[in-house]
């Protein structure tokens, strides 16, 4: 065998190397093994795991060493490893917004609220990616999978971009609220100083995210895509409608433990009304 391949042509001799080491004298050989189920079916992922105990048996009982790698066995490792992580990450990173949404707003319930929502737009941008990039003929192309690097990257993305929207309407509207102006107008309020700004922002990402949706690689299309959806989702249903109609509906127990003036005369200083003027009279202070 060494002797035929040793005047091989060069493809041929790059492609036996997937069977015996001609540069070690053939003293090593390669089996390669190859499923016949797709490679995210669980039925792969157990042949590895099966083939990585075998190996370790044959070399016990023979006396060699014997090793399985190679592309496929590092991916399907890499795509087992990420997908027993995904709900860490969730829950970690979800933590931590709720912990500095609460920090930033001085309230508890509406930053749970707001978090929650931007769960649900991230769950909705994963429903289009399947539709778009899953299955056995997705429509734009693709595997039919999505890898799980790519699952957890874009939920970052998403969950801190809606995130952000969020925040800010709710800063705004905490203003208003602290004002003692009514439920409905200081909702409204918070609304419309930040609308214009927000869905600004949206648009040009939006526009941005263009050369990312149309390239031919599809993880990095699966990335503009996704996002794409999601400034969609927030700018016309999230923002505008979901956090606003929560602010409406919770009242001042969404601000808990925020606590307001009582409403003043139209144009009068916040401050002045939380913190009445004192009167000087003779040297002495009156409060």
């Amino acid at each position: 065998m060494l002797a035929a391949l040793a005047g091989a042509p060069t493809t041929q001799l790059i492609d036996s190397t997937f069977t015996i080491n001609t540069l070690r004298g053939g003293g090593a050989g390669q089996i390669v093994v190859t499923s016949k189920y797709p490679f995210t079916d669980s039925r792969s992922v157990a042949l590895g795991s099966w083939l990585v105990n075998a190996a370790r048996h044959w070399a016990k009982t023979a006396g060699v060493q014997v090793a399985v790698g190679g592309p496929a066995g590092s991916t399907g490792d890499l795509t087992s490893v990420t997908k027993s992580r995904i709900w860490l990450d969730v829950a970690v990173l979800t933590a931590a917004i709720v912990l500095v949404l609460i920090l930033a707003v001085r309230a508890v319930l509406l930053p749970l609220v707001a978090t929650a929502f931007s769960l649900l737009v991230a769950a909705a941008t994963f429903g289009i990616l399947q539709v778009l990039f899953g299955g056995p003929d997705p429509p734009l192309g693709g595997p039919g999978w999505m890898d799980p690097m790519s699952v957890i990257g874009i939920f970052t993305i998403v969950l801190g971009v809606t995130v952000v929207y969020s925040a800010l309407l709710l800063m705004r509207t905490r203003e208003a609220f602290l004002t003692g102006e009514p439920r409905q107008r200081y909702v409204t309020t918070g609304l419309a100083q930040t609308a214009a700004a927000a869905t600004g922002a949206g648009l040009v990402m939006l526009a941005a995210l263009i050369p990312f949706s149309t390239t031919e690689f599809v993880d990095i299309r699966q990335f503009g895509i996704g996002v794409a959806v999601a400034v969609l989702l927030d700018i016309l249903i999230l923002r505008p409608v979901l956090l606003p109609a929560a602010e409406a509906l919770l009242g001042h127990f969404g601000w808990w433990p925020t606590s307001r003036s009582p409403a003043g005369p139209p144009g009068a200083e916040p401050s002045r009304r939380l913190h009445p003027p004192t009167l000087r009279r003779r040297g002495t202070v009156h409060p």
